[in-house]
């Protein structure tokens, strides 16, 4: 019993830490108090994870795998801001990757990181389902949001969320009958996104087969077309296989008969749903001349001054901060330029290093399916993409010592 306890409050008290920053929005709704100054609110919980774990002694050394590639990352942050004069936002970086080690650190010396990720993956899964109920209760009963504030992701962008209390959403979309649920992230493509990384972070460690059915069910409520892309690329890689055959048929008839549901909700007076999800689609291919790209998005200006910065700037990335380059597959390039980008992303790197040189086919389809969502939602700067990627390689590096261990013994 004191061990579940444990367990749970060390679940309990990373998510915490997890939710204060984007993508979620609980610093929006719940957590006002917060500043807008990420780095602020980071070196706050720096020092009381810190404390805590002192006091409960389970800090477990850093690893010093994830101290090189957070030095690695920084120089890639750092050595752009440095020619164009904005180095204050690298060590804020810096600050957030540090914290993140230490989570992992406080993680590891406790209850272990897949103990963790079970508890969380079943948080990710609770987000899905209460945002599922959601669409449902909008669209059959016309439920309402019970509070509306100004959203403070990205430093304030003048917009809106709405709170379902077991939801949130972007927008108020009740105008046309449904609401694209964002469980308590910021947008519905980023409930998407960091669901896909808990589908493989439970197919490469945890190994939970109901929450991975119900998981990519709910998440199809989300309407978000890149976790189409990504669900499918997972679908396809993991689960085409012939010793699994009548489970994979299952998930892909589940999977099929929701979007046959989905598909003649047109011209009925759930048309909307129609509209948001398979018509998103008919508008993209009108916009972009009858071609439709693995980033499907409506993001096509961003992608233009993206791609253009880039062009001018090409090994260090642009000055010009102004410009909107956010959410596509040059916003990196053109920020960090080609030197700064492959630093940073150094972590996609070793791991594509590693699936190939101990022929870890599992890990090469999750490198795949993770690299499809990140060429056109590439969170590298908060503390939730570094905690994850981080913790992905730890795992992986784990998976690898046992391996060899045995070998060894053997």
């Amino acid at each position: 019993m004191k061990k579940k306890l444990y367990s749970r409050f060390v679940f309990l008290y990373v998510l915490i830490a997890l939710i204060c920053f984007y993508p979620y929005e609980f610093y929006s709704f719940y957590f006002r108090f917060l500043p807008d100054k990420i780095y602020v609110s980071s070196i706050v919980i720096l020092i009381i994870t810190l404390f805590v774990a002192t006091l409960l002694n389970s800090f477990a050394k850093p690893s010093k795998l994830l101290i090189t590639i957070m030095i690695i990352q920084f120089l890639g942050y750092w050595l752009p801001d440095l020619m164009h004069g904005t180095v204050y936002g690298a060590y804020g970086k810096l600050i957030t990757m540090f914290l993140a080690i230490v989570l992992i650190s406080f993680i590891d010396g406790s209850v272990g990181l897949e103990d963790f990720f079970r508890h969380y993956n079943k948080w990710i899964l609770l987000m899905a389902m209460l945002g599922t109920i959601t669409f449902f209760l909008v669209l059959t009963t016309g439920l309402q949001p019970f509070m509306i504030v100004e959203d403070r992701a990205g430093g304030g962008n003048g917009k809106e969320l709405y709170n379902y209390y077991l939801t949130f959403s972007k927008a108020n979309q009740n105008l046309v009958g449904m609401i694209r649920y964002s469980g308590f992230f910021d947008e519905p493509g980023a409930m998407g996104y960091w669901g896909i990384y808990a589908l493989i972070i439970n197919r490469l460690f945890v190994k939970n087969n109901r929450l991975e059915t119900i998981l990519i069910i709910c998440l199809i409520f989300t309407f978000s077309l890149g976790y189409y892309v990504q669900a499918a690329l997972y679908l396809i890689l993991f689960n085409v296989k012939r010793k699994n055959i009548g489970q994979s048929v299952l998930v892909f008839i589940l999977v099929g008969v929701v979007f046959g549901g989905v598909f003649h909700t047109q011209g009925t007076r759930y048309d909307a749903v129609f509209e948001k999800s398979f018509g998103r689609l008919e508008s993209i291919q009108e916009e972009s001349g009858g071609t439709i790209s693995i980033a499907i998005d409506n993001r096509a200006e961003n992608t233009e001054n993206a791609l253009r910065e880039f062009l001018e700037n090409p090994l260090l990335g642009t000055s010009n901060r102004d410009v909107a380059v956010g959410n596509n597959i040059y916003e990196s390039l053109a920020l960090y330029g080609i030197i700064g980008s492959v630093l940073i992303l150094f972590p996609f790197f070793l791991l594509l290093f590693w699936a190939i040189k101990y022929r870890d086919y599992e890990l090469l389809k999750a490198f795949i399916v993770i690299v499809a969502g990140f060429t056109h939602r590439p969170f590298h700067a908060s503390l939730l993409y570094f905690f994850m990627i981080y913790c992905i390689i730890m795992m992986c590096r784990k998976k690898r010592l046992c391996v060899n261990e045995l070998a060894y013994k053997k």
